[in-house]
């Protein structure tokens, strides 16, 4: 469920969030266990995606064994993510277990990201290489969540009754 990007290990801040707590059972006692083993810090933090001026951008994040790429469009805002951070405690634990994320994790990060900003992408890892690079296998959409496929019919139904 960790998430990595611009060298900052971290999950997405599970309050209030349906999918964590229902499907993957994390719930704000979780949170102080793992604060209070010194796994993750004890603020809310936000992750921030740069704004963008008159060019597009790319952010990398590496989730388990799948890497999701984020190409921003120009002329966007910044965007923050509340998320939890790993401490180096944490962060080393994290390289011991071998994780594969569920398309609805991706799914969530791609919707908190907020897809008007520019497409996601994920595919698989093959290799990380000790230069820092990442092979990877085609990159495909990620897929839009029941919810804003709902949100979707509804936009283009009160556009056509204008």
């Amino acid at each position: 469920m960790a998430i990595k990007s611009s060298g900052v290990s971290f999950i997405l801040n599970f309050k209030n969030e349906k999918l964590l707590e229902e499907k993957y059972q994390l719930f704000f006692p979780d949170r102080l266990l793992l604060e209070e083993l010194g796994f993750i810090t004890a603020n809310d933090l936000s992750f921030k995606i740069p704004k963008t001026e008159n060019t597009k951008a790319q952010e990398v994040f590496l989730v388990g064994d799948k890497i999701v790429l984020f190409e921003k469009l120009e002329n966007k805002p910044e965007l923050p993510l509340s998320i939890l951070v790993f401490t180096k405690i944490g962060q080393e634990l994290l390289k011991l277990v071998k994780s594969t994320p569920e398309l609805d994790y991706i799914q969530l990060l791609a919707t908190k990201i907020n897809r008007i900003n520019g497409s996601i992408k994920y595919g698989q890892i093959l290799a990380e290489l000790p230069n820092g690079q990442i092979r990877y296998t085609n990159l495909i959409d990620v897929p839009l969540t029941d919810q804003e496929v709902d949100q979707e019919r509804k936009q283009k139904a009160a556009e056509e009754k204008k």
